[in-house]
């Protein structure tokens, strides 16, 4: 099926893994924390909605790169380098990027798993490449909604331009029409052209 073709009641691609259940490490918030001084070991550690530990990992910069050491599943210990570069900014000062042991490619996430690699080449999709048109029309309806304040979004934020605001809640009528006229093609196609 061709790229953002529609399935009934299915999005593209629902079968691969997604990045969401992964957990990463972003190199921008670790030099953000003024992490990544030479010799500097510290850890990262995940936590559930209750506050319980879930996952964690210990890390070390040396040699040009981080040093990722954990245990997986409390029976598999991965100790991996992975090297770090760095690429000019157009208004001075540099960008850190992590180099993917596996296609050498720059990245700002790298992934946990069996091993330490970028999005790519351990195939993840983001979520919303999983997405179909309903899916992706709450997903900008609650962006838009956001941009209003929320719950209470059909009254004008205070300091918005009143066009901005009319062009806003215009773009959320239009997600809800899209959504809508998509959920009667779907209905159609399982109910027939009589009823809907």
């Amino acid at each position: 099926m061709a790229k953002g073709g529609r399935r009934s009641w299915a999005g593209r691609p629902a079968r691969h893994q997604k990045t969401s259940a992964y957990r990463s490490v972003d190199v921008r918030r670790l030099q953000r924390d003024g992490l990544l001084a030479d010799g500097r070991a510290f850890s990262r550690h995940w936590r559930d909605d209750a506050g319980n530990e879930t996952a964690s990992i210990g890390l070390r910069v040396h040699d040009g790169g981080v040093r990722f050491n954990y245990r997986l599943n409390d029976e598999v210990n991965i100790d991996q380098h992975v090297r770090l570069t760095t690429t000019a900014c157009n208004y001075g000062g540099e960008r850190v990027w992590f180099i993917c042991p596996y296609c050498v490619q720059r990245c700002a996430l790298v992934y946990i798993s069996r091993q330490v690699a970028c999005r790519k080449c351990l195939r993840l999709k983001y979520p919303s490449q999983s997405d179909d048109v309903t899916d992706a029309t709450w997903r900008k309806q609650r962006k838009l909604e956001a941009r209003l304040g929320g719950a209470d979004y059909w009254r004008k934020p205070k300091g918005m331009h009143q066009s901005t605001f009319d062009r806003i809640r215009e773009q959320i009528a239009e997600q809800e029409t899209i959504r809508n006229a998509d959920l009667v093609l779907k209905f159609r196609r399982m109910f027939g052209h009589d009823l809907f």
